[in-house]
């Protein structure tokens, strides 16, 4: 989850938001 976000401080969010999007997917 954390390998999504390019950067290593805005990761934490956006892995959020990347969790939501697999689980609808």
């Amino acid at each position: 989850i954390t390998k999504i976000g390019p950067r290593k401080g805005d990761n934490a969010p956006m892995a959020v938001i990347e969790v939501l999007t697999e689980k609808d997917n």
